[in-house]
């Protein structure tokens, strides 16, 4: 029975994700997936190869994507490899990546109109590891109540090419939920705005998926980005869990 443990948007935040990487030992998974924003603006490449180092010290097979806001052209690093356009086995699963997120565009680093999403050519896999999450889902409202994920990731889900979908993107919406009959996560983000020490364990039984959302205990911090300056908002400290069965 493979066991995956899903981390979110890092954003060069190695204190938080310090916190949360003995948590995925002992949680003992078979790999790990990385849903993208990976390093810091300082440094885009250096800081997110930081990042995948850091990750790999847990001996484990890693898969990646970029997000938006890393390089779309990462290359892999040590136990980590970068599943953006390609379809890569791990745990005995098959996983396809899409990177970079749409279709608003902003000027970050990887980013793509959902013609250009709708064009890519298809593949079919266990999971689905992107970072962009589908448009009008418990995965992508901001704390304003817009939802503002993707409807060419929405229609992907309803083609049903995989069981799981692994996202992030959009910090402050962490859950999970059957949608379009996929189940999807969003690992929520470790990193500025909104970001805590979080991660998922998704353990993949012949019947059933099973689905933990785990927040570490931390302090939580006004935020100083411009459009969110002085909000207080995170995920509370504790477990959810989700279980879906299997089609």
């Amino acid at each position: 029975m493979p066991r995956l443990a899903i981390i979110g948007d890092v954003h060069g935040a190695q204190e938080k994700l310090d916190l949360v990487l003995p948590q995925v030992y002992n949680a003992h998974p078979d790999a790990v997936l990385m849903v993208g924003d990976l390093g810091s603006e300082r440094n885009l490449l250096d800081t997110a190869m930081a990042v995948l180092e850091r990750v790999s010290q847990l001996d484990l097979p890693i898969l990646y994507v970029p997000g938006n806001h890393d390089l779309p052209d990462l290359p892999d690093h040590a136990l980590a490899r970068n599943v953006d356009h390609r379809v890569l086995e791990v745990a005995g699963l098959r996983v396809w990546g899409i990177g970079g997120s749409g279709p608003n565009q902003w000027g970050f680093p990887y980013e793509w109109s959902e013609d250009m999403l709708r064009q890519r050519p298809r593949e079919r896999a266990d999971i689905l590891l992107a970072h962009c999450p589908p448009l009008d889902t418990p995965l992508d409202p901001t704390t304003r109540g817009e939802h503002v994920g993707s409807q060419a990731m929405r229609e992907l889900l309803q083609e049903r090419r995989f069981e799981l979908m692994a996202c992030g993107h959009i910090h402050e919406s962490p859950s999970c939920a059957k949608i379009d009959g996929v189940v999807c996560v969003n690992a929520g983000a470790l990193g500025v705005p909104f970001g805590a020490p979080q991660f998922v364990v998704v353990d993949w039984e012949p019947k059933r998926i099973q689905v933990r959302h785990v927040v570490l205990p931390y302090i939580l911090q006004p935020e100083s980005a411009p459009w969110c300056k002085g909000l207080e908002w995170g995920p509370d400290p504790g477990e959810r869990s989700w279980a879906f069965k299997r089609s």
